[in-house]
């Protein structure tokens, strides 16, 4: 099957699974050929995204760190910009020789449902079925992804930016770079401005990294 059959079967899929979850749901259809403006059609409007989004930091780095045997991630649960709780399923879709070309991703608002869901615990006393929960950023541009993921590599660093040394800014870069955030247009910027320094300062920490 051609990319772009395999992409309409991918659209016709999104409409039938969101009509069928209603109005809380969405589907979002990821071609992966070009991630930065990988959301090629969307099925609802949970997330508040449009066609030629970036694909999610999480995504990104499943693709990053296992290529075309990224495993599909089911069930997770991540939490929106604005407080809204989603129930998220995420398939990597495969050609006939193996490569992954697209994503199958379904997002579903479960905020009214585990607030009535609390309401009723008080009377039933029922366990929540544990979900695993995952830490996903549904960008809307590529400046949010490469934010996403200085924010990540900080907070893994116990330092927040503005606070970072010299040296710790060093480091950030360098594992930044092994993220390949780099290859995001405009990436460069985008950490300057977080980081209160210049693009060629930026520059100048990517070849004392490299170094």
């Amino acid at each position: 099957m051609d990319k772009e059959h395999l992409l309409q079967v991918l659209r016709l899929l999104a409409d039938a699974t969101q009509s069928a979850y209603g109005r809380n749901c969405e589907v979002a259809v990821h071609d992966l050929e070009d991630i930065e403006h990988s959301l090629v059609y969307i099925a609802g409007k949970v997330t508040g995204r449009k066609p030629g989004a970036p694909i999610t930091d999480l995504a990104y780095t499943m693709i990053r760190e296992h290529g075309d045997n990224a495993p599909d991630l089911l069930t997770y649960r991540t939490v929106t910009k604005t407080g809204r709780t989603l129930k998220c399923s995420t398939v990597f879709v495969r050609n006939d020789a193996g490569h992954i070309q697209a994503c199958y991703c379904i997002n579903q608002d479960i905020t009214d449902f585990l607030s009535a869901k609390a309401a009723l615990d008080e009377f039933t006393q029922n366990e929540e079925r544990q979900m695993e929960t995952r830490q996903e950023t549904f960008a809307e541009t590529v400046d949010e992804i490469v934010e996403s993921l200085v924010l990540e590599c900080a907070t893994r660093m116990g330092k927040h930016p503005a606070s970072m040394s010299r040296e710790e800014r060093v480091d950030l870069v360098r594992e930044l770079t092994l993220k390949d955030v780099f290859k995001f247009r405009g990436a460069a910027e985008t950490i300057a401005s977080i980081l209160g320094v210049s693009r060629y300062t930026v520059y100048n920490y990517l070849k004392e990294a490299k170094r």
